[in-house]
Parts: C-alpha cells; sequence; structure tokens
C-alpha cells in the first residue's frame, strides 16, 4: 500500500477492479480507512488498510487473517460487519466492512456534550444486545470506547465496531495487531490491566465507563495522566455520577453502578442481566453463589407440615395435600434469617404434585432471584392434570395485617373436589377464551392479586399469593408438548385503571417455554406473550410486574389459541429450501453461503438445519439467498444476506433470524431476490430491501433497510414478490402490480416500470397471484390461468412471445393452486395432477426429461399433490398422501434426497 496524503486516495491493483475509492473516512498509526464503493453490488463499503509495518511477515498476516475469520461470524444488527480481508502484494492488509453511514458516538458528545437520558439508554441497550450476542459466541471484545461506537443516521442503530483486538474466551486466538496495546487504559478493567484471564465482564466494565461518559460529557478520570488512570481503574470508584447529573435516573445509577464493580464476581453476570438493568429491573448484582449446605445440614427456609409446628413464629405454616399447587410470594417475614440487600425481596414458591399418602416434609428454598425495585408483583398461571378443582385467587392481607393471617390463608386452599372457604375471584364456571379447549383441552383463565413491596420490607408481615389451577375434565396436558398458546396478562391498579407501559416478566417455570419473555403494557394496561408448552403434565407460568410507584395491582390472565395458525409447507428457494411442521419447528437445507438456511453458520446442509427461536414459527418463505418468517404471534424474522437491506433490520447480513424492526404484527410474508413485502392483520402491505425498479412501491426507488408502507390506501389479501416486481389481490380479486416491467409482468400494458401499484388489465378477480423472475401468473376464479411477461423459455404457458396483458395458458384444465419458479411455472389440476412448464434445463418440470416446456406438461410418476412451490430452478410438493417431493436443480442439495443431483422427476426428500 502506497502512503497516501490524506486528500489522495490509493491506488491497489488487487482491489481497483472490484472497488471504487471515493474518499478516507479516517487514519490512525496503523491504518487508514476509506470509503468504498463495491462495483458489483454497487453497495458502499468500508476498507480499511493496515500498513504492511504491522503485518511484517507471513505469519503475522495469516494470523489476522485467521482471526478475522473469527470475527466474521459476528452477524448482529448491533455490530459493524467484517466481510472479509484481502492480503495485497505490497505486505499491507486490507479489511472489507460495512459502511455505516453516521458518525462515531465520539464525535457526538464532543458535538452535544452530556447526552439525554432517553438517548444513553437506547445506545447502552444497543451496545448489550451486540456484547450478550459476541460473548455467546466467546468473544470478548476489549476495546469498548466511543470511537469505536458508531450512530447510523439511516436507522437510529448504535453499532459496535474494531473487534480487531478481541479475544475468544478460551484464548485460543489472540485477535492483536502486532506491537498495539491490549486496550485503551481509560476504558479498561482492572482485570485487563493487571493481564489476567478476560470475560464478558470486562466488557460491561468498559461499557460502564461509556456509559459514565455519555451521561457527563466527558472521559472517566478526565485530566489524569496514564500511570494515574491505571492506577485509578484498579483501586478507586469512579465519582457519583449524580454529582454532574443530579437529575440521573435510578436505572442509570444502578446499571452503571452494578458494572463498575472492581471485582467481576460483583458484576452483573451477563450483558442480558445489564440490559434488565437498563430497563429498570434490577437494583444490584447477585454476588458468585456461596458453597451449598453440606448433606443432612437443614436449608435455608423450611415450611413443614403442620404437625411439626412452625419454624419461627413469623413463617406461615402450610399443609400440603395430594395433588396440591401452591404458590407462595412471602415478604422477607418469612425468612427471618434472608436480610441482606440480595434476598430480602426474594420471591420463591413450591409445587406438590403427590399423587397419594403421606406428604414428606417440605423444604422451601429461596430462588436466586436478584434484588429488584422496591416494588414487586406476581401472578402465577398454573395448568395441571388432577380432577375437580378450581381456578381461584386470594388477594393477599394488607401491610398492616398480621402474618399469620396471611398464613392462614395460603394453608386454607382447598383439596381438589372440596369447596373453597375463601372468596373465588375467578370460580370454576369462569368462560374460556373461544377455541381453548379446542387447542389445549383444560386450560383456564386465572384471575389473580398482589400485594406490592414498599422498600422497607423487612416491616412488613407476610403476604401470600395462592393460585391452583385444575383443568376441567382432568385431561392431562402431556399431549399437548410443543403446542403453543397466547397469554393475556392484564395489569391494573386496585381502582381498576389500567397499567400502560409497565413492563411484565414472563417465566415458564416448569415446562415449556415462552417468548417474548418481557412485554410492555399497551395502552389497555395488556402485556400479551406467547407460552410454548412442555411435556410437563403440570405446568406453571409466572407473570411478574415491577415498578416502584406501583400501588396494588390486579392481574387478568386470559389463555387462548394464538393469533396465527401454523401455515405447514415444504418452500424453495433459490438454492434450498424450508420445511415448517404442525408444530411451528421450522428445518432448512441446501445452499448456505449467504446464512440462509438460519442455523447460524454458512455451511451448505445436506440434512435439515433447525432455524432456532422461542416462539413457533407460522408461515415460512425462502427467497433467493435470503429467507424470512412469522411466527404465530404475528412478528417477523429475516436472515441471509442483507445487501440492499431485505433483511429489514437495519444490520447485515445474519445467519441466524433477526427480528425486522418493527412493531407491526403481520398475517403473511414473501420474499423476492434483494426485497420482501408482507401483509398485517389489516390489510395494509409493507415492503423492505432493495427498490432500484420500485418493488417496494412506496413511490420512491430508494432502497429501505426496514419496512415502509406501500403507497395508497388499498388493503390487499395477498401478495406475491418476483425478482424485481411485486405483486397483490385486493379483497375483491383485483390484482395491482408494481416494479420493474422490462418484459412486461406488471400486465399493464406496456414496459415502463412503476413506482406505484398500478392495476393490472383485463378486468379478471383472482383466486390467487404467483410471481417468477420476469413474468407473473394469476389463477382466475373460474380455475383457469393466465400469464404475462417474459416467455423465453416458455414460461407463461401462452406458446407465443412476451406479452403485457394478461393471456390465457393453453390448457383446458382446470386449476386450484399456481406458482412461479424463476423461468417455470406449475399448477395443480382440479385431481391433483401436477403440471409445470418453462426453463427444463435442470428438470425443474418434473417430466422426466430436459427439454425446455412452452405448454403444460404433466409431471412424472403421477403422484396426487396437495400443495406445490417453485422458486429458482426447482420444485417441491407434498402429496394428498403425505410423501414429500422435489425436483430440479440439486448441486446445493436443496431437493434433500442425499444427493447432488440434478433430478429431472421427482424424488423422495429423505432429511426429516
Amino acid at each position: 500500500m502506497e502512503p497516501t496524503q490524506p486528500d489522495e486516495l490509493p491506488r491497489i491493483a488487487e482491489l481497483q477492479s472490484e472497488y471504487e475509492f471515493l474518499r478516507e473516512l479516517g487514519r490512525g498509526g496503523t491504518a487508514v480507512v476509506y470509503l468504498a464503493r463495491e462495483r458489483e453490488l454497487n453497495r458502499l463499503v468500508a476498507i480499511k488498510l493496515i500498513r504492511a509495518t504491522y503485518v511484517e511477515d507471513t505469519e503475522a498476516a495469516a494470523r489476522l487473517v485467521r482471526e478475522a475469520q473469527v470475527i466474521s461470524m459476528l452477524q448482529h444488527p448491533n455490530i459493524v460487519v467484517l466481510y472479509g480481508t484481502r492480503r495485497l502484494r505490497d505486505g499491507s492488509l486490507a479489511l472489507l466492512m460495512q459502511y455505516v453511514q453516521g458518525h462515531t458516538l465520539k464525535a457526538e458528545i464532543r458535538s452535544r456534550g452530556p447526552l439525554p437520558f432517553d438517548d444513553i439508554r437506547r445506545i447502552l441497550q444497543d451496545l448489550a444486545a451486540a456484547l450478550a450476542y459476541a460473548h455467546t459466541h466467546r468473544i470478548v471484545h476489549r476495546d469498548i470506547k466511543p470511537e469505536n461506537i458508531y450512530l447510523d443516521s439511516e436507522t437510529g442503530v448504535t453499532r459496535l465496531s474494531d473487534f480487531g483486538i478481541a479475544r475468544t474466551v478460551d484464548g485460543s486466538s489472540n485477535l492483536t495487531l502486532p506491537g498495539s496495546a491490549i486496550g485503551t487504559p481509560t476504558y479498561m478493567s482492572p482485570e485487563q490491566i493487571d493481564g489476567g484471564a478476560l470475560d464478558g465482564r470486562s466488557d460491561l466494565y468498559s461499557l460502564a465507563l461509556v456509559g459514565y461518559e455519555m451521561a457527563t460529557g466527558r472521559p472517566p478520570w478526565d485530566g489524569e495522566g496514564l500511570f494515574g488512570v491505571i492506577y485509578r481503574q484498579k483501586h478507586d470508584p469512579l465519582p457519583d455520577i449524580r454529582t454532574v447529573r443530579p437529575d440521573a435516573p435510578d436505572w442509570l445509577v444502578n446499571a452503571l453502578a452494578g458494572a463498575l464493580a472492581k471485582d467481576p464476581r460483583r458484576r452483573w453476570a451477563d450483558a442480558a442481566e445489564m440490559r434488565e438493568a437498563l430497563a429498570g429491573w434490577l437494583a444490584e448484582p447477585a454476588v458468585e453463589a456461596a458453597p451449598a449446605a453440606a448433606p443432612g445440614e437443614p436449608p435455608a427456609f423450611a415450611v413443614p407440615p403442620a404437625s411439626a409446628g412452625p419454624v419461627s413464629p413469623d413463617a406461615p405454616t402450610v399443609v400440603f395435600r395430594p395433588g396440591e399447587v401452591l404458590a407462595l410470594a412471602p415478604h422477607s417475614t418469612t425468612a427471618p434469617a434472608a436480610r441482606d440487600s440480595a434476598q430480602s425481596l426474594a420471591t420463591f414458591s413450591v409445587q406438590i404434585t403427590s399423587a397419594g399418602g403421606p406428604v414428606p416434609q417440605v423444604a422451601v428454598t429461596p430462588k436466586p432471584r436478584r434484588t429488584r425495585t422496591a416494588a414487586v408483583a406476581t401472578a402465577v398461571l398454573l395448568l395441571g392434570a388432577a380432577a375437580g378443582g378450581v381456578a381461584m385467587a386470594v388477594r393477599p392481607e394488607p401491610a398492616d395485617g398480621p402474618a399469620t393471617e396471611a398464613a392462614a390463608t395460603a394453608a386454607a386452599l382447598p383439596a381438589p373436589g372440596e369447596s373453597a372457604p375463601l372468596p373465588v375471584t375467578n370460580p370454576a364456571d369462569a368462560p374460556i377464551a373461544p377455541g381453548t379447549e379446542a387447542l389445549a383441552t383444560g386450560l383456564d383463565s386465572l384471575l389473580a392479586t398482589a400485594a406490592t413491596m414498599p422498600p422497607d420490607s423487612a416491616s412488613v408481615p407476610a403476604a401470600a399469593v395462592a393460585a391452583a389451577v385444575a383443568p376441567r375434565g382432568g385431561t392431562a396436558l402431556s399431549g399437548q408438548a410443543g403446542a403453543a398458546v397466547q397469554v393475556a396478562v392484564s395489569v391494573r391498579d386496585d381502582q381498576g385503571s389500567p397499567l400502560a407501559g409497565a413492563l411484565v416478566a414472563f417465566a415458564a417455570e416448569s415446562g415449556g417455554r415462552v417468548a417474548p419473555d418481557v412485554v410492555a403494557t399497551d395502552d389497555d394496561g395488556t402485556a400479551t406473550t406467547m407460552w410454548v408448552l412442555g411435556g410437563e403434565s403440570r405446568q406453571r407460568l409466572v407473570a411478574s410486574v415491577r415498578d416502584a410507584d406501583l400501588d396494588p395491582v390486579v392481574f387478568t390472565a386470559t389463555v387462548g389459541p394464538p393469533p396465527l395458525s401454523v401455515r405447514t409447507a415444504l418452500a424453495a428457494g433459490g438454492t434450498h429450501t424450508c420445511e415448517l411442521d404442525a408444530r411451528g419447528n421450522l428445518a432448512c437445507w441446501g445452499g448456505n453461503d449467504r446464512g440462509q438456511l438460519g442455523d447460524g453458520s454458512s455451511a451448505r446442509r445436506g440434512e435439515p438445519a433447525a432455524v432456532e427461536l422461542r416462539e413457533p414459527f407460522a408461515m415460512v418463505s425462502p427467497g433467493v439467498s435470503h429467507t424470512c418468517a412469522i411466527t404465530v404471534s404475528g412478528r417477523a424474522y429475516c436472515w441471509g444476506a442483507n445487501s440492499h437491506g431485505q433483511l429489514g433490520t437495519g444490520g447485515g447480513q445474519s445467519a441466524q433470524p433477526q427480528p425486522v424492526r418493527t412493531d407491526v404484527r403481520f398475517s403473511a410474508i414473501a420474499t423476492g431476490t434483494q426485497h420482501t413485502c408482507a401483509l398485517d392483520r389489516e390489510g395494509r402491505l409493507f415492503c423492505w430491501g432493495g427498490n432500484g425498479s420500485g418493488q417496494l412501491g412506496d413511490a420512491s426507488g430508494v432502497d429501505r433497510a426496514v419496512p415502509t408502507r406501500v403507497a395508497g390506501e388499498r388493503r390487499f389479501r395477498s401478495m406475491t414478490l418476483g425478482w424485481q416486481h411485486t405483486c397483490a389481490l385486493t379483497a375483491e380479486g383485483t390484482a395491482w402490480c408494481w416494479g420493474r416491467n422490462s418484459s412486461g409482468e406488471l400486465g399493464i400494458g406496456g414496459t415502463e416500470s412503476r413506482l406505484a401499484p398500478a392495476v393490472v388489465r383485463g378486468g379478471d378477480r383472482f383466486r390467487a397471484i404467483t410471481a417468477g423472475g420476469a413474468h407473473t401468473c394469476g389463477l382466475r376464479t373460474d380455475g383457469t390461468v393466465v400469464c404475462w411477461g417474459q416467455n423465453t423459455y416458455g414460461q407463461l404457458g401462452t406458446g407465443g412471445a412476451d406479452t403485457s396483458t394478461p393471456t390465457p395458458v393453453e390448457s383446458a384444465e382446470r386449476y386450484s393452486v399456481v406458482t412461479a419458479g424463476g423461468v417455470h411455472t406449475c399448477a395443480i389440476t382440479a385431481a391433483g395432477e401436477a403440471h409445470c412448464w418453462g426453463r427444463n434445463a435442470y428438470g425443474q418440470v418434473g417430466d422426466g426429461t430436459t427439454t425446455d416446456r412452452s405448454q403444460p406438461a404433466p409431471v412424472a410418476d403421477m403422484h396426487r399433490f396437495a400443495t406445490i412451490h417453485a422458486s429458482g430452478a426447482h420444485t417441491c410438493g407434498v402429496t394428498t398422501a403425505g410423501e414429500r417431493l422435489c425436483w430440479g436443480f440439486n448441486l446445493e442439495g436443496q431437493l434433500g434426497d442425499g444427493t447432488r443431483t440434478n433430478q429431472p422427476r421427482p424424488v423422495r426428500v429423505r432429511t426429516r
């Protein structure tokens, strides 16, 4: 690399054909960073040229390349993506990175001084999310500082960059440039200064120092010399932030304090926990657990049967009966030994499911819950298999009542079949949400109440929240493993007014999983989540809301089916295939060079790779090199290539599902080559990604990295995406298209592209519509198919040339399904026979040949199909007997038959 002056641009033969250097972004002692344009993809990138002096030998360069490969694993919306490396002839090294349009956090602080607290929280939460992801991959950044943090001016997203001195937790890769420092002393943790072993808690210390600088407008230890900074980092606490910002909120003070302990064992356990603190949930970290009691020693707290007598005068005595389920939320007076701040507000519970006979003494030990803000309210939903029970709740005693009365309240829960001696706020005949019994027999609604805990909890008598729920009919839940139910918790104060904006945490503590686990209540005071049931016969979901200013709250919890049902699918993408089963489990296989399989890797898979998400999927759409899906609650996730923002995440390419950046809940989703669209539940259409041909329909022609509404107030019932155009159907069946139109694929009578929806000519009413590479087909209400657009390979099935208006396919058949691939089309007849036509070089028509077909040809072997889906150059379908079959292009293993040989006739998918 030739040395350059700040105003000069480098001339590098190895990069010149691929990249156009535009301007210098910055320089330091070891490297210069330039803005460049990648010619093929027409995207902006940042190229960091590391001087040859710092990569003098082959071994050093090879090490840097290996280390860059480790860092390239980090594909996250809050991390600047490293695309690759190039070793140059002069010995220097080029790092090819994502370009973030914006500026550094350092520049932001210099220009604005102390930042608003809302901005500080947003930035710190984004960075904590990035660190949580990096730490999961066992990578510690080691150089968290404002200069390495970028504020994206387009999306508002904060991104962490420069993992150049990162280190894997196991030490297998020391990602450090030769001769460089191991960090920046102003932001280094004490253990990093000492050169000791590091884990993610070191990064949290550095992140807290950045938070301090955002709040005060000046770096930690400002004015100190190098050795003074090093000494203070190891020995002195930072000055109280409130000496500079007296109005600093508790959440910020607590979050920073919990990360700045000199001893890492006294910091937040991980970045996820620090995010909780930033949300106002955690008041202080718990120290690492003390050694467990020796065998035979009594537990910390015990609640014995009544015959054994109480442990202490103010501890409750509870009689447990066979089949009972109790949940206790005592104050600290129930556990007089627990007076330290880490346990005084501990919430713990016990569940008894004895089948009969004598009940053993039960030991109750506190759960390792951290200290929260002062007010805690908890509701417990329990799903059980015992017959004859009721859904009930008992309001706890007031704060000035005797502890023994609260204990008696808990003890008075009835055995199965007994009548309740206490008021039943939700009796056994309470209504069940529509559809609940059809989904999982025995799910009841529950009304529960809980008291708040004032700060001085030691002076408050015990209060118990107890709820016993047993389903009507006694049907066990074990057969419902994997089923998803929606839980909606309404949070109100004791006057009945809804509490909007309260954070509700959900925890599936004895079966299944819950997602999301933290939800803010809406304007009606309702927080909604999805509970995926496990295989246990008794399962419990705990909902908690914490707010220092809460009055006593009332939870009303209803359980019902999810908003969306699962649409099973065997769907073809560009070079990959995905299958969604009836439980919402998703797996993909085939090409994976852009991470489109969603398994966290870029390795091609000949067998199914599970796409992991806590919530079940409801619908999947594989694109050419990316994939998107929506969950049963309507949340959208995407993964794979993101060259034009088609993931909708505001970030870079990702090999794992990333949430689309929107609060909109969707009912359907579809993918094209470089864009994605989704319908919300009201029929409004949103699109994102590449928009050079107007395929997003927002009348702009500008790429969008997050969802944007299609122009106009029109509502649609379905949509389909081609390579660079989009079409949709209204409720009446009228077709509208927009985007590229060079071959007449919009069907509007001409070849002029459109930036906004235009109605398809002919006045047809369609049952379905499907878009291919540069052609479109519609299934009319009478079962006939018409197509328009490019017909180079016969993909229109009309026997003619390209056409810009709908033209009937040459077939006397009536069809029930139609699907378009890149340059071929398939449909299912009323009798279930599959017909395909168009390009057939790889066997994608499935007629046993590789001859192009300009008219519908029957797929070989006389299968009867229930579904069919085409994309790229292969086709997949499911027969009426449940067989999963694919045919066509197979060099990436996308047919799932265990080979990489193209197949001109259907082969059985063997991957699952």
